[in-house]
């Protein structure tokens, strides 16, 4: 029985739609799941981002189990109902993950053992909200978003520096922040 708060994915086999939990709560009033965003790797493996409460989170599929990670905390303040969070992989699998942090737009990325965090725009007076991402050629990021003090959509584009590129997705650190689920 499905229970508040619980973070869902679905999988149509062919016949039957599988649905899995992916990140649950006792609490019936959980913000578990809000603003998420799922991106399928090359080997149609789902990745996803989303908000629980505050904290920003990432889940993939490892051996047919759900692994989470905490990736960052936004500023208190955030509202969760109005904010979004969007995943896109690079040209070698490693997720990053865009979202609005009140004032500011975030982008985080793994670079093989920890997540890192930029900021890609800030100092706006509202939260940030409906940002979207992408990576193009030669594994440039592209970032879109409502500009919340003018109404206009804006577009970023950039480029991880050759010192902050990844190549592999793998976290075998007793300190990782995973979380596995059944």
């Amino acid at each position: 029985m499905a229970k508040g708060g619980d973070l869902r994915y679905a999988e149509w086999d062919g016949n039957y739609w599988n649905i899995t939990t992916v990140d649950s709560s006792e609490n019936a009033k959980s913000n578990r799941g809000y603003d998420n965003s799922l991106v399928l790797g090359p080997d149609d493996s789902p990745h996803i981002s989303y908000m629980d409460g505050k904290t920003v989170k990432y889940a993939y599929q490892e051996k047919g189990k759900w692994v989470i990670q905490k990736v960052d905390v936004v500023a208190s303040g955030f509202d969760y109902y109005g904010g979004s969070t969007a995943i896109a992989l690079d040209s070698s699998g490693n997720p990053h993950i865009v979202y609005g942090d009140l004032g500011a737009i975030k982008h985080a990325y793994w670079d093989g053992k920890k997540w890192r965090i930029e900021t890609i725009v800030s100092g706006a007076l509202q939260q940030y909200k409906d940002v979207d991402a992408t990576f193009g050629a030669n594994d440039t990021l592209y970032v879109s978003f409502p500009d919340p003090d003018d109404g206009f959509v804006k577009i970023g584009v950039g480029k991880l520096a050759p010192s902050t590129q990844v190549t592999k997705k793998e976290s075998k650190d007793a300190n990782d922040p995973k979380e596995s689920k059944d």
